[in-house]
Formats: structure tokens, C-alpha cells, sequence
């Protein structure tokens, strides 16, 4: 019990205020690949990936091709 006396409580925890139209739920693979795919496309200066690896296969190489063509949008995309 003394364990839980010394948690912070959840309002006292830092926050950031979220709405809910700013989450989109995908339930399908494929449909995460297509939202990546369309937020590298649209991206002006940076793209970060927090991923140990891509897969050496079809939709792996499929990331890596749209992160290394060069966007018209970009000046110095390299």
C-alpha cells in the first residue's frame, strides 16, 4: 500500500492537450503503410522513423523508395 502513496496522481502528471480529431484509428496493415507513405510524400524539411529495422522485403523497400525520391517540394532533398 505504501507503494501507491508515493504515485503521482494522474492529474498532478504532465499533459498536453489532444482532441480526438486529431487520431485517426487504422485497423488494417496496409492501411498504415498507406498513411506513411502519403506523410513522407507531403513532407517539407524533415521525415523521422522510430523503427529498429525495415523489412527487406516488398513494403520495406517500398518505405525506403519514397524516403530517398527526391520531393519537388524540397530544395535540397537529399
Amino acid at each position: 500500500m505504501a507503494i501507491l502513496l508515493n504515485r503521482p496522481t494522474l492529474s498532478r502528471l504532465p499533459w498536453f492537450p489532444l482532441r480526438p480529431e486529431d487520431f485517426t484509428t487504422l485497423l488494417q496493415t496496409a492501411d498504415f503503410r498507406l498513411r506513411l507513405l502519403e506523410a513522407i510524400a507531403a513532407a517539407t524539411r524533415r521525415v523521422y522513423i522510430c523503427a529498429l529495422y525495415l523489412e527487406n522485403e516488398e513494403a520495406g523497400q517500398e518505405m525506403l523508395d519514397a524516403l530517398y525520391r527526391p520531393n519537388s517540394g524540397i530544395p535540397s532533398w537529399t
